[in-house]
């Protein structure tokens, strides 16, 4: 599903992360800890582009909040670019809830 040079990157932070395997290790670690399965997803769509907004649970993990948004650019049925806003502010933009439905 990832191109072998797909690139991840955090605007406005410095984060740029290149390759299929670096960007593997990135989310098998950095995202809550590691622990993916915790983490909700919801399908939606950016400026024409699939996109996820992912909700993280809290301290007490009963309640998973907005975390991001990740825009992902495709080339033909692969993921090419991945550009990630670590922002939850922009979940109203998307009329998406704060909290995961």
């Amino acid at each position: 599903m990832l191109r072998d040079d797909v690139t991840l990157t955090m605007p406005p932070q410095a984060i740029r992360i290149v390759g299929r395997d670096p960007v593997a290790a990135f989310f098998a670690t950095v995202p809550a800890g590691g622990r993916l399965d915790q983490i909700q997803l919801v399908v939606t769509r950016a400026n024409g582009h699939p996109a996820i907004a992912a909700y993280l649970p809290d301290h007490g993990g009963w309640e998973c909040g907005g975390y991001g948004i990740m825009v992902l650019t495709l080339a033909g049925d692969q993921v090419a670019t991945i550009t990630g806003f670590p922002d939850p502010g922009l979940f109203p933009l998307f009329e998406l809830p704060d909290t995961a439905p």
